[in-house]
């Protein structure tokens, strides 16, 4: 008995230093503002491609727009959010992460206050392209401060990454919201970008206090930094993924579509460069972007190409074409759509709940398969139904199920990553599994929109509009292509072969957390018991 109650009391007692706040934090006020902060790093690019999704008809009617060249009104901070996430990664874990956060959050700032007064199109792009590039900055920064602060395995770390993962689905509401605000009532779609600058502007201040501070940086070590970095790598990885991006996104907006010699050429040249990235990280660099090793786990590998399948039909096509649906085909207005997407953001925060309290008791295999299931019902409810279907059976339902997509595969991929690499790589793991969900972003829309103008020859023009039933069939066969993808994720989630988090008392080291599945963790616990008895 005396043996019995030594364990209890030795697990009790695992269980509150695991449990117990972080060291770094002063007070529970700090850490609640941390959070907070950093769930809005996250919470950014799905906030601003709400935003300037909700807003793109009033933007692209005072540019005069119409075809492909509209689409970069969104796509401009995605493309290069998604196309320098590795390289900031990189330089998050050489900054620190809190420095890298305190400087993504008022750059971002900055540039979207001189967004609000651009006058020309191209300039337009081009500042919302470097708040993306700032913005990536601070994501894997935030993910990175999780996955350093808090031990694996404990519930606070998974409720935690929950609320972290919460910031998309907040994030896209309140991009929809403030954009939709912007639009109809204030009337002007600058005023989104005066809105960004402040929000982002505070959070910059309330990061100073509350994020807890990893490195003290001085010139001489910014030097040692900037000379340590992997600039051949990050030249292939941006220069491949923004030929490749651009080729998928201005196919559109030519004459010739895809006969168009260029689009095919840069195509081409962007996957060569991706190629030679891949060679490059694995031979030349002494410290590479993307810590190849970590591809060995195979469970980290699956994940990636999971997200990556699912994000393809997420925001390449289920999240475009959806708000597409509300504007052009039932001709709602901005407010009146942003209501409609309003059960995202109640869904999202109620499956991240749920998934905070569950990552530690539900093996991780099987909500990655309850998360692909979700994402492809979601997109065969749009694909199927007609264009004047009731917004209750239809678009109500697919929002409410493919939420529960996003925040479970997110969620889960989240805490492979944590287990993937040591706490000095955090920020670089993370940036990948950022850069994949971007990519696959902006890939999928390229794809996406190559299907809608291949079978609809006046999407893009003036005329899209006369033939309404004809533009909700050529959206419809872009839903089909998110069914495809999504159903490939639900495959791929088969392979996987992930239990839960496990932590054992004093025989396996809180920090070195690995993933264990059913069988293993049954093994463990055996012998540990065995061990705290004799």
């Amino acid at each position: 008995m005396s043996a019995s109650r030594e364990s209890s009391l030795q697990d009790q007692d695992r269980d509150q230093g695991l449990e117990a706040r972080p060291a770094c934090y002063s007070s529970a006020l700090q850490e609640l503002l941390c959070i907070i902060t950093l769930t809005f790093a996250p919470a950014c690019t799905a906030m601003t491609a709400g935003a300037y999704l909700i807003s793109i008809d009033d933007t692209s009617n005072y540019f005069k727009l119409d075809g492909g060249s509209v689409s970069w009104l969104v796509g401009s901070i995605n493309l290069s959010n998604g196309a320098s996430l590795l390289f900031m990664g990189s330089l998050a874990d050489h900054l620190g992460r809190k420095n890298s956060i305190i400087i993504g959050f008022s750059l971002y700032a900055v540039f979207s206050l001189i967004g609000g007064f651009m006058k020309n199109f191209v300039a337009l792009c081009v500042m919302r392209a470097l708040s993306g590039v700032f913005v990536s900055l601070s994501v894997p920064s935030a993910f990175g401060t999780l996955g350093a602060v808090y031990k694996e395995g404990s519930r606070r770390k998974n409720k935690f990454n929950s609320v972290l993962s919460a910031g998309n689905p907040l994030g896209a509401v309140v991009g929809y919201l403030g954009g939709s605000i912007c639009c109809q009532l204030i009337g002007s779609w600058r005023s989104i970008h005066y809105f960004f600058a402040i929000l982002y502007g505070f959070l910059t201040i309330i990061a100073v206090y509350s994020v807890p501070m990893d490195k003290k940086l001085n010139l001489k070590e910014l030097t040692t930094v900037f000379k340590s970095l992997d600039y051949g790598g990050a030249f292939l990885s941006l220069a491949g993924v923004l030929l490749m991006c651009f080729s998928l996104t201005q196919a559109d907006a030519t004459e010739d579509k895809w006969h168009t010699p260029y689009i095919i050429a840069l195509l081409v040249v962007g996957i060569v460069l991706m190629v030679g990235f891949v060679f490059y990280e694995i031979y030349v660099p002494a410290e590479p972007l993307i810590p190849m090793k970590i591809f060995k786990n195979k469970e980290f590998s699956i994940c990636c190409a999971v997200i990556f399948m699912s994000w393809l039909g997420f925001q390449g096509c289920f999240a475009y074409y959806a708000c597409l649906y509300f504007e052009k085909i039932l001709k709602n207005s901005p407010l009146l759509a942003t209501a409609k997407f309003c059960p995202m953001f109640i869904s999202g925060v109620l499956v991240n709940v749920f998934a905070g309290m569950t990552l530690h008791v539900i093996p991780y295999k099987y909500l990655m398969l309850l998360g692909t299931t979700c994402f492809t019902i979601a997109h065969i409810l749009y694909a199927t139904m007609s264009m004047s279907r009731s917004y209750w059976s239809g678009p109500f339902l697919a929002f409410i199920i493919v939420v529960v997509g996003a925040d479970l595969t997110f969620n889960v991929g989240s805490m492979v990553t944590y287990s993937s690499v040591t706490a000095e790589l955090q920020s670089s793991a993370s940036g990948l599994l950022n850069t994949v969900s971007q990519l696959a972003a902006i890939i999928g829309l390229g794809i996406s929109s190559a299907i809608v103008s291949s079978k609809n020859p006046y999407y893009g023009t003036t005329e899209e509009l006369d033939n309404l039933h004809l533009l909700w069939y050529s959206f419809r066969c872009a839903f089909y292509f998110g069914v495809g993808c999504c159903a490939a994720g639900i495959g791929l989630s088969l392979f996987l072969d992930i239990g839960v988090f496990h932590v054992a008392a004093d025989i396996i080291d809180p920090e070195k957390t690995q993933i264990q599945n059913p069988d293993e963790e049954k093994q463990i616990d055996s012998i540990n018991e065995n061990v705290m008895n004799s």
